[in-house]
């Protein structure tokens, strides 16, 4: 079974997200996360990124930089970014550099969608 494993470059908990919200109302140019600045607003997911997940036929993940523990290869990435997980397999799908790249989320879409078709 294969899974898009997308890694934000930001913390988990409630105080880290309370202070990722504020950053991105406050400073959005600054914020690090590209990837948590095009699939979120301020009021949450964007329902665009949450219908495109569902409807995907491939299970998704999200996890954040703290998170990573036992993995040498996911400490090292350049964060944000997302892994293609083949059973315990994983193979960088977009770079940082890509996923900083995106200037909205129908970019970050239909660069999965190419990906994906291309895997097919």
């Amino acid at each position: 079974m294969s899974e898009i494993v997308f890694i934000y470059n930001a913390k988990s908990g409630k105080i880290n997200s309370l202070i990722d919200w504020v950053h991105k109302i406050v400073s959005p140019d600054t914020y690090e996360c590209s990837l948590c600045g095009i699939t979120y607003d301020n009021l949450g997911k964007r329902d665009e990124w949450a219908a495109f997940l569902k409807d995907l036929k491939i299970k998704s993940s999200f996890i954040y930089k703290d998170q990573i523990i036992n993995d040498q290869k996911l400490k090292d990435a350049s964060l944000p970014c997302a892994y293609l997980k083949k059973s315990n397999d994983m193979n960088l799908l977009i770079t940082s550099d890509e996923m900083n790249s995106y200037k909205n989320l129908n970019e970050l879409i239909d660069s999965l969608r190419k990906k994906l078709d291309e895997l097919k």
